[in-house]
């Protein structure tokens, strides 16, 4: 069994160089291509961290959809917005929400086209380490409260690992920088909240991207960029002492 499948508290590694193709410089629309040349990209960056943890890495599988999806991940609702599937290990990239931020974005299209798929990316990540059913086991034993902050805490380790994607991007000069990401976030919020509201009674965003503060987002997502250390993304540590 792999080590980091002992608890998802105590999870460690090292982010390792590698090649890849360069991300877009910028970007007015959404292509499929592009986005699979990014989801290649995190799966070489993810194999050697795996590999520096004696573990192996499979990629998730990618699926393009627009407006709403209905019975995915046997979810009793109409899907909404990006999101990962734990259960068949999707991707699932909803374009009319990519293509909505990315015509809001600008010359940080790129840099937000790389977060989502790199937080989407992050949740296969949790789910193939153990993260994931450990989060689910202790939030089936919560209350409500303490249910949502569990969620919560992922979610900011998602955006950690994210960040270690980009920091290794941004290091290699494939990207914009990271001056950007408060921006990207803000942009993403927005983006979620306007779907969101004009969702009908059965379409329900599945990964909103916006749990948490902004502020507890931006910390994490920039500490996974500027540390590169897998360790340091131990949001469930981070929480429990106070610190999230």
């Amino acid at each position: 069994m792999l080590q980091m499948r002992r608890t998802f508290l105590g999870l460690t590694g090292l982010v390792l160089a590698l090649c890849c193709q360069p991300l877009m410089a910028d970007s007015s629309a959404v292509t499929e291509d592009h986005v699979r040349q990014l989801l290649r990209d995190t799966t070489t960056f993810w194999t050697q961290e795996f590999s520096a943890m004696h573990g192996r890495y499979a990629a998730p599988r990618i699926t393009f959809y627009s407006d709403a999806l209905r019975r995915a991940c046997k979810l009793p609702f109409d899907a909404l917005g990006p999101f990962y599937c734990p259960a068949n290990q999707h991707v699932y990239i909803d374009q009319a929400y990519l293509a909505e931020g990315i015509s809001r974005a600008g010359s940080a299209a790129s840099a937000l086209t790389a977060y989502v798929i790199g937080h989407e990316v992050a949740h296969h990540v949790q789910a193939i380490n153990g993260t994931t059913a450990a989060v689910e086991q202790a939030r089936s034993r919560s209350s409500p409260e303490l249910a949502t902050r569990t969620l919560n805490t992922m979610e900011l380790q998602a955006d950690c690992y994210a960040g270690l994607w980009l920091g290794w991007a941004q290091s290699h000069g494939k990207m914009l920088k990271s001056a950007e990401l408060p921006r990207v976030l803000s942009i993403i919020a927005d983006v979620s909240r306007q779907r969101q509201s004009l969702a009908s009674a059965n379409q329900q965003l599945v990964d909103p991207l916006t749990h948490g503060t902004e502020t507890q987002r931006l910390h994490w997502l920039q500490l996974g960029m500027e540390s590169g250390k897998f360790t340091d993304c131990d949001t469930f540590a981070a929480e429990s002492a106070g610190k999230l």
